[in-house]
């Protein structure tokens, strides 16, 4: 039996899977995350920009918007504020929210200028921990 032949099949299948494949840098979106104090948390939440979305609405501090306008509507709302914590946008996903709508939306915040905070399903109805 020929092995030559063989270790030739073998290496011509490493070749073509090696040529086939896929190599993709991972640009995976990094988040930066506010930090908080107690005595501030509560002069934050006076402040704090609100972002709720969902794959059909969007409310930017309650206030219906679309999200061609939500980085025009953010950037003024952040004109001036020049500190983390001031800059601070919390996005509350809704439960129809597909990830490619979350990753538009979380752009559209960092391209204003914002901070993005994500709040969970379990802080939304006031369990948090």
């Amino acid at each position: 039996m020929p092995f030559i032949s063989l270790a030739d099949i073998a290496w011509q299948l490493i070749i073509f899977f090696l040529v086939t494949s896929t190599f993709t840098k991972n640009d995976a979106m990094t988040l930066e995350l506010p930090n908080s104090s107690e005595e501030s948390s509560q002069e934050q939440q006076q402040d704090t920009i609100t972002v709720q979305a969902g794959e059909q609405a969007l409310m930017l501090n309650e206030n219906p918007v679309e999200l061609k306008d939500l980085e025009k509507a953010l950037a003024a709302l952040l004109a001036g504020k020049t500190t983390d914590a001031e800059r601070v946008v919390v996005l509350m996903p809704a439960d129809d929210l597909t990830f490619q709508r979350n990753v538009e939306v979380t752009l559209a915040i960092k391209r204003s200028g914002g901070i993005v905070a994500i709040m969970g399903q379990d802080e939304q109805q006031g369990g948090g921990e």
